[in-house]
């Protein structure tokens, strides 16, 4: 075992045991690379998986660690001397980004799906020749539309030439069938977004890694360069579309919303506690929307809308409707008030990414809660951060510094309970020393704009953008990659110092304070 010590940097090899529910050591290269960060360590930069620490160490070192919990105690092999350490687990890709070979045969719709083939390589050689529609023999059949409701559809400002697809993997009847893709979990439905405003390609994963690193869900991500034909003709390089993020669905599942699943004939107690997922958003038609005390409209998300049944519907809006109305009254009741039917603990959670993202969204659009059976209204999973950290030019979320909660819903309610804005202080400091932690966000950014390093190339000779203004960038506008990694690490190192500064007051903010 070893770990770093002065100038050097070796890997410490850990596998999960999911039965003791702890990390043990291992002899081989198998699984992930955990590693020591220190102010003297000048390759930690290059290195994917981490333990932070602010102290220098000296080794050698044992490890010991604690069941069900991120700590790690590290001493001297003599025991004389113990720090205590978080661990990250940094799943950051490597080797070449995939590709992704998709052929539509004819322009692809917004609605319905249509058909067409799908084929995924690992290793695709760039230079190695036409793809040609041999690449697709064998590949996978699939519904693909475009992805957004109509207002975003129609919205000019809103309609991007990348573009995002809806995918959905077919048999030979057209049914859904789930496959692993690209080493994703089995499933049958998958995003395909295409970073277009974000010039620097990594606003959503880089939100969806620090929510998972806080303890939420997120959906898991992988990046892909894609080859998209809408003819009849055989794929070219010319049919090269720029660099994607494939994306899960927000659904129920063991590894993803982890909730009971409904069906019509889930009509009585204690069925009917759940699960649900639902969502505030922009307006869809498509969308079971349902308000309730606050008259603050919800979308059904799960049970589907055209499966939900109006027992269900009317359970989960009694609910909701408990909820805001035990929120909204003027004293905060620490037994049978809000905390009764929200969790508490894993709203800050998400609060705090939105905090520090800043993303002008919060609250509003793409904002997912679900309620298992049993249990309390759960925020999250977390969605959509592509106009986040900065990269905005309206309200006040370009700035790094001031606060975004937008007025009248219930997050600014929550911020009249003092016991609340006390908890929301303690988490952020905690975090500060772990998660959202400089270092290690620094080392997200930079291994995965490293990672990317040659994909992003290519992806900006297809859309030649850089310099130039998308709505909503704020100016100025980098004009290279570089430029724009460094300056969302300006951005949110900026927006760390001022929370830290600042978060004292979060509970003493006036209507016009929380809206920018």
């Amino acid at each position: 075992m070893k770990c770093v010590g002065d100038n050097s940097f070796y890997p410490l090899h850990l596998k999960f045991d999911p039965a003791k529910k702890e990390y043990a050591m291992m002899t081989d290269y198998s699984v992930f690379s955990v590693y020591f960060i220190t102010e003297t360590s000048k390759t930690a930069q290059l290195t994917i998986n981490s333990i932070v620490s602010d102290k220098n160490t000296n080794g050698p070192y044992y490890l010991k660690f604690g069941k069900n919990s991120f700590n790690v105690t590290a001493g001297q092999i003599t025991g004389k001397k113990k720090q205590t350490y978080s661990i990250f687990i940094h799943r950051l890709p490597t080797g070449p980004v995939p590709t992704i070979f998709i052929d539509a045969d004819k322009e692809i719709p917004d609605d319905p799906k249509i058909l067409a083939c799908m084929n995924t390589y690992t290793n695709y050689m760039w230079g190695s020749g036409e793809p040609g529609n041999s690449l697709l023999c064998g590949g996978y059949k699939i519904g693909i539309e475009i992805r957004g409701n109509s207002s975003q559809i129609n919205d000019q400002n809103l309609k991007i030439p990348k573009g995002q697809y809806s995918v959905k993997l077919l048999d030979k009847k057209n049914n859904d069938v789930d496959a692993r893709i690209l080493g994703m979990p089995l499933d049958s439905e998958w995003v395909l977004y295409g970073p277009y405003t974000d010039k620097t390609l990594i606003r959503n994963f880089l939100a969806y890694e620090l929510a998972r690193e806080i303890g939420m869900y997120a959906p898991r991500t992988i990046f892909a360069e894609l080859y998209l034909d809408q003819t009849k003709d055989s794929i070219t390089t010319n049919d090269y579309f720029g660099l994607f993020l494939m994306i899960e669905r927000i659904k129920p599942s063991p590894y993803k919303v982890n909730i009971h699943t409904m069906n019509p004939y889930t009509d009585t107690l204690p069925g009917l506690e759940g699960g649900y997922i639902f969502k505030k958003d922009k307006p869809d038609e498509d969308m079971l929307v349902f308000s309730a005390y606050s008259k603050t409209e919800w979308m059904l998300v799960y049970p589907k809308p055209k499966k939900a049944t109006p027992v269900q519907v009317k359970w989960i809006t009694k609910y909701v409707y408990k909820f805001e109305e035990a929120l909204f009254q003027k004293n905060f009741d620490p037994v049978n008030g809000y905390a009764k039917y929200l969790d508490v603990s894993k709203f800050i959670d998400l609060m705090i990414l939105n905090m520090l993202s800043k993303n002008a969204d919060s609250y509003i659009f793409s904002t997912y809660y679900y309620k298992d059976k049993f249990g309390k209204i759960v925020a999250g999973p977390p969605w959509d951060y592509d106009l986040a950290w900065g990269n905005i030019n309206y309200y006040n979320c370009y700035d790094p510094k001031g606060w975004w909660v937008p007025y009248r819903l219930f997050p600014s309610k929550l911020l009249d309970d003092p016991s609340f804005v006390k908890a929301v202080i303690a988490r952020w400091f905690e975090l500060r020393k772990t998660v959202l932690n400089w270092k290690n966000i620094a080392l997200i950014i930079d291994n995965i704009s490293i990672y990317l390093d040659e994909a992003q190339k290519r992806n900006f000779q297809k859309w030649q953008i850089l310099g130039t203004y998308v709505w909503p960038n704020p100016k100025p506008l980098p004009i290279t990659y570089d430029e724009e990694i460094m300056k969302i690490k300006e951005w949110i190192l900026t927006r760390l110092i001022w929370i830290d500064e600042n978060i004292k007051n979060i509970g003493n903010l006036p209507p016009e304070n929380l809206k920018k």
